[in-house]
């Protein structure tokens, strides 16, 4: 699918996001019905999610558990803005350069992950992993017939055969399944949807790296908590090679993504923002970043500071 046509439907999703609930309800009466339905009535009732599926904006399929995914299921993908702007990196950078493998950790049911498949076709590779088992099993479902994408359950982290605790919450609170529920006490629903805790394999994305002969890769980071353990699995890779690292930061709750953005910068890193293009513009302080944009999280990117970042 040509790049100028990616960005129009892109649009599309943008343009939905920024509008009213009345403005979805007219874009997919039907669609709109039913997910409110599921996440007003079916899942306060029974805690539950129905399983349904969606096309993306890229023309993908995605399977879903409903209440989660709705926006995936309503627009044809991710809305919050930071994945918007993460989408358009993500479509310049596999469109125009040299970068031709992705590692996806905390790939949720596979939105990223398609999409970087779908543009590298047959040149390159993506690598999902998630953690949690019945995301784990969507994602496989979700990617399974793109050649180019290897499906992986295990927790990234800081050394191989590790046994990790992890904690799954139900559908509508899924993509907060993590090794630390401790940043999430505090929140209303915490308090009425307990997770279920159990125990998932851990590996290195340095394992990875070397057992797929990956060069260079771009690595997104969305790991609800365990974004340092993340980092410490990445040092050899880091060391000797020039990964882009994407790592999702919270403006509160964030001390593991504090500690990865310092380990990063100490590894010799440099951090941007993602412009509304899709472009890398440099910050100095992210927490002054939050303050001046009034947002309460965002994809960060980081570079080695002898890489030159181009428009």
């Amino acid at each position: 699918m040509p790049n100028s046509e990616l960005d129009t439907l892109l649009q599309k999703v943008e343009s939905l996001a920024q509008t009213s609930a009345w403005g979805r309800l007219i874009y997919s009466p039907y669609r709109y019905f039913f997910a409110q339905f599921i996440h007003k009535v079916y899942f306060k009732w029974t805690r539950k999610g129905i399983l349904t599926s969606a096309k993306t904006f890229f023309k993908h399929p995605l399977s879903m558990l409903l209440p989660a995914g709705t926006d995936i299921y309503l627009t044809g993908g991710k809305t919050h803005d930071s994945e918007i702007r993460l989408a358009k990196f993500l479509i310049k950078t596999f469109s125009n350069s040299s970068s031709r493998h992705f590692v996806d950790v905390g790939a949720h049911i596979g939105y990223f992950s398609a999409l970087v498949s779908i543009l590298l076709g047959e040149k390159g590779q993506v690598i999902a992993i998630e953690a949690a088992r019945g995301t784990a099993a969507l994602l496989e479902k979700n990617l399974k017939n793109l050649v180019n994408v290897v499906t992986i359950h295990a927790a990234a982290t800081e050394r191989d055969g590790e046994s990790i605790v992890f904690y799954e919450f139900p559908a509508l609170y899924s993509e907060y399944n993590s090794t630390h529920i401790e940043q999430f006490q505090k929140e209303v629903w915490f308090q009425k949807f307990k997770p279920q805790k159990v125990t998932v394999n851990g590996m290195t994305v340095d394992s990875f790296v070397e057992k797929f002969d990956l060069k260079n890769p771009v690595v997104k980071i969305d790991a609800e908590g365990a974004e340092a353990q993340v980092v410490a699995g990445l040092r050899k890779t880091m060391a000797g090679q020039s990964p882009i690292i994407i790592i999702e930061y919270l403006r509160d709750n964030n001390e593991g993504h504090k500690k990865a953005f310092d380990m990063l910068i100490e590894a010799g890193y440099k951090p941007y923002m993602i412009d509304n293009q899709g472009l890398l513009k440099s910050i100095v302080d992210v927490q002054l970043y939050f303050t001046a944009h009034d947002i309460d999280s965002d994809n960060f990117a980081f570079l080695k500071a002898d890489v030159q970042v181009t428009d």
